[in-house]
C-alpha cells in the first residue's frame, strides 16, 4: 500500500500530537520484542490503516497534525528510561500537544503519567490490561539480583498509585499474592474491574474522580485473538468491540490528557497485532478530536 499522509514531516509547533516511540524492555518476564513494538505499529499506521475511520466518518490524519518522535532509551537503566519518557512527554504537554507513547514494556508508561501529573495536579489513570502490574519489585520472578528493581513493567501501576493518581483497572485477570494483598490494604477493589466485564460502562467510568484522565493500554488487555503477539499474554480479556464502546464512552466524558499503547511484541508473519494497536490509536486520536461531537453510528 502507498505511503498515507498519516504522519506528518512538520514542526512540534504545528503539529496536535506527537507519536513518541520509547522501544524499551529491560525488565521483561516473558516473551522479547517489545522493543520492536513502537517502530511496527509506525510503519502499519504509515502503511496499512486507512486515513478514513469509518466509525467517525472523518479523515482524522488529514484534520488532525501527527508527528513521531524518537526517545533513545533501549540501554538506559528502568528509572533513567522513565526519566527521559517523563522529560519529553513534559515538553510535549507544556507546548500543549496531546503526547501519545509507543512502548516498549508498561514500565515507559511511568514517565508519562508523571508528567501529566507534574503539569495537571489531580490525575486518574485508567489501565486496560490482563495484569494489575501492582507489585513493588520484581524480586519474585526476577533470578538476577542485578536487574530486581522497583520500576519493573510488573509496578508500573504501583508507582502510578503512590504518585498521588486514581487508578482505575479493567480486564484484570492476573496477579500475585501481594498484589492481592496491597489492592485489600488500600481499599482499591471497586476501582478494579477484572474480565470477563459485568460492570457497565457508567459504571467503570464514575471510578474516575477526576476531570482529566491519562489512558494506559497494555496490549494484553485484549482478548489474545484479538492482539496475541505480546509478552506475557493471558486467556480471556475485552473484546474489539468492547474495547471500542468503552474508549467512546471515556472519551465523551472526560477529558484524555495522554494516552499510550505498550507491549506490543512483533511476531514473524504474523502483523495482527502491531495492525491492531495501529488501528486503535488512529481511532482514539480521532475521539480525542471529534468524539463529542460524531456522527452517531447505525447500531445494527
Amino acid at each position: 500500500m502507498k505511503r498515507s499522509s498519516t504522519i506528518r514531516k512538520i514542526s512540534l509547533e504545528k503539529t496536535k500530537v506527537v507519536l513518541l516511540k520509547a522501544p524499551y524492555e529491560k525488565t521483561v518476564s516473558g516473551s522479547l520484542g517489545a522493543s520492536q513494538g513502537p517502530q511496527a505499529i509506525s510503519e502499519m499506521l504509515s502503511y496499512q490503516v486507512e486515513e478514513w475511520d469509518y466509525l467517525l466518518k472523518r479523515n482524522t490524519g488529514k484534520e488532525v497534525e501527527i508527528i513521531e518522535k524518537d526517545v533513545s532509551v533501549s540501554k538506559l537503566k528502568p528509572e533513567e528510561a522513565i526519566a527521559k519518557v517523563k522529560q519529553n512527554t513534559f515538553f510535549i504537554l507544556s507546548r500543549g500537544k496531546l503526547p501519545v507513547i509507543l512502548g516498549g514494556e508498561h514500565s515507559v508508561s511511568l514517565g508519562a503519567v508523571l508528567a501529566a501529573r507534574e503539569i495537571f495536579g489531580d490525575l486518574t489513570v485508567v489501565q486496560i490490561d490482563a495484569h494489575a502490574d501492582l507489585r513493588d519489585d520484581n524480586s519474585d520472578y526476577e533470578e538476577k539480583r542485578g536487574k530486581i528493581s522497583k520500576y519493573s513493567h510488573g509496578c508500573v501501576m504501583r508507582r502510578i498509585y503512590e504518585a498521588g493518581c486514581g487508578i482505575v483497572q479493567v480486564g484484570i485477570r492476573s496477579m500475585s499474592p501481594e498484589e492481592y494483598n496491597f489492592i485489600v490494604e488500600h481499599k482499591l477493589e471497586k476501582n478494579i474491574f477484572y474480565a470477563p466485564i459485568k460492570k457497565s460502562f457508567k459504571e467503570i467510568i464514575s471510578r474516575c474522580l477526576t476531570d482529566k484522565v491519562y489512558l494506559t493500554i497494555d496490549v494484553d488487555g485484549f482478548d489474545p485473538s484479538v492482539m496475541p503477539a505480546t509478552g506475557t499474554p493471558e486467556p480471556g480479556g475485552i473484546s474489539w468491540e468492547w474495547g471500542l464502546q468503552f474508549f467512546e464512552k471515556l472519551f465523551s466524558q472526560k477529558e484524555i490528557v495522554g494516552f499510550d499503547i505498550v507491549e506490543v511484541a512483533p511476531r514473524k508473519g504474523d502483523s495482527r497485532t502491531e495492525f491492531a494497536a495501529a488501528k486503535l490509536l488512529y481511532h482514539l486520536i480521532g475521539l480525542k478530536y471529534f468524539g463529542r461531537h460524531r456522527i452517531r453510528r447505525d447500531e445494527n
